[in-house]
């Protein structure tokens, strides 16, 4: 008997190392990388050699602080565990118990006998257990199972469960790109903001010097009065629009603080100013293909392959199922002695293993809905990636024409400047010979102003177009 115990134990050693290691060479097969993409890059190196020391500062702060970031961070964990528990399916599931059951056989039952002190009544007698003759089986179960993939549905699933993290990383990606945007933008904003407000404020105190000027005509008998009123009616209106300049300002700043997670009230952001600012970086031309790339169609690309191996899954719920169990059942017999000692009387060993095929016959059509259902998911995941990627050309083209336009603007506003400034030195000539009054001037100096800052707003707007093309491109912008 020993020795058929022992190669009971070698047997069934032998089945669950065969489970366990098929299991793990299927698991192995079905493993690979998501993609290991630093989505956390924003290009920050681009933003730092070819922008602003402090723009990359703040983006790398807003992308810190950035709350949704943080949420999609969590769900991608989450995810990820899910993908565990998908590859974890694919072994045996190995149960293991104890237990002891306690009887009391009616043949070892004692008997008790009374007879009553008087005589007259016949004796009687009262059967009650004997607590000394009972018995018990200790029993040790150990029991393993297992579904065999052999049409892969187990790997199919642990392919969706990946492809799920992947489309939260390229979501993630999505959104670090888009803060980063959205930050430049409103930096850039306020940088146009501030050096309209220079101008502005300057253009403010050449008319003041203006009206001063005239009114001393006006003082001398000279008749100004509608020049003057003119004058008044231009510095109210320079006024005015410098005070909705740093309104605009002041709600930007805060929108910006909010965006890269300062909680600061009434504290006005700080940008460099427009004369330190860095030159704009040049944009090469941008390939077609490039709208692949993007996170948006990425991941829409990556549901599309997840609703059709979903689909593959319900499809496979048709075929039958292969399964392996087999079970140990340790049992030893206990008695309990007259004396209340409980002994081992023996024992024994169990072993059992079956392997077959199962199949549902009728369901009253739940698979074939549910097969349905991922067929529709299927398709529309198709219509989302084909409109994912033409929503990405075609935004992509939009920036690519407002870069364009931009730039051309850009260029005819310097060239405005240019001309401007040397109409301004040539005022300035004539002024120092004395052949020109003051207010003439002052005019050309506030016509010159008034050109540098469009000039300015020229090259901020291109500037806020590369952002645009970094945004629509997903920050890969080429290299010269």
């Amino acid at each position: 008997m020993k020795s058929i115990f022992l190669s009971s134990r070698i047997k069934f050693s032998i089945i669950f190392a065969f489970f366990a290691a098929t299991a793990a060479a299927q698991q192995r097969s079905g493993a690979g990388s998501a993609g290991t993409v630093p989505f956390t890059d924003v290009n920050i190196g681009w933003w730092r050699g070819a922008w602003d020391e402090e723009l990359a500062d703040y983006i790398a702060e807003g992308i810190e602080n950035n709350a949704d970031i943080e949420l999609l961070e969590i769900r991608i964990r989450q995810a990820r565990k899910l993908e565990d528990a998908a590859r974890a399916s694919g072994f045996p599931l190995i149960a293991a118990g104890a237990g002891y059951s306690h009887f009391i056989n009616p043949s070892e039952l004692g008997t008790l006998t009374v007879t009553p002190h008087s005589g007259l009544i016949a004796p009687f007698s009262v059967t009650l257990p004997n607590p000394v003759k009972s018995a018990g089986i200790f029993s040790v179960p150990l029991a393993a199972s297992w579904e065999v993939d052999i049409f892969g549905k187990n790997r199919d699933k642990i392919k969706t469960a990946r492809k799920n993290v992947e489309v939260l990383r390229h979501e993630l990606h999505g959104i670090y790109v888009s803060l980063a945007a959205s930050i430049a933008v409103m930096y850039l904003n306020l940088v146009k903001i501030d050096a309209a407000l220079e101008a502005g404020e300057e253009a403010i105190a050449l008319y003041d010097r203006l009206v001063r000027d005239i009114e001393q005509r006006a003082a001398q008998g000279a008749s100004a009065i509608i020049e003057l009123n003119r004058v008044k009616q231009e510095r109210n209106a320079a006024i005015i629009n410098c005070n909705t300049l740093r309104l605009t300002r002041a709600t930007i700043s805060s929108v910006f603080l909010q965006t890269i997670g300062r909680e600061e009230t009434g504290v006005p952001a700080e940008v460099t100013s427009y004369a330190k600012l860095a030159s704009a970086p040049a944009i090469p031309d941008i390939p077609n293909s490039s709208v692949f790339f993007r996170p948006d169609v990425l991941a829409a690309g990556a549901k599309l392959e997840s609703a059709n191996i979903t689909a593959k899954i319900a499809r496979k719920e048709y075929l039958p199922v292969f399964g392996i169990s087999g079970a140990l059942l340790f049992n030893a017999p206990v008695a309990a002695s007259e004396s209340g000692l409980l002994s081992f009387s023996g024992s024994g060993l169990i072993t059992s293993f079956s392997a077959g095929l199962g199949m549902t016959l009728f369901d009253g059509g739940q698979k074939r809905a549910a097969e349905n259902i991922t067929k529709i998911e299927s398709e529309a995941a198709a219509r989302e990636y084909a409109k994912s990627i033409r929503n990405a050309a075609r935004e992509l083209g939009d920036s690519l024409l407002r870069l364009r336009t931009a730039e051309s603007n850009y260029e005819r506003a310097a060239e405005s400047m240019k001309l401007e400034k040397v109409i301004y030195s040539e005022y300035q000539k004539q002024r120092a010979a004395g052949l020109i009054s003051s207010d003439i001037l002052l005019r050309a100096r506030i016509a010159f102003l008034i050109s540098e800052t469009a000039c300015a707003d020229a090259d901020i707007d291109s500037r806020i177009a590369i952002v645009e093309v970094y945004k629509n491109t997903a920050g890969n912008i080429p290299s010269q």
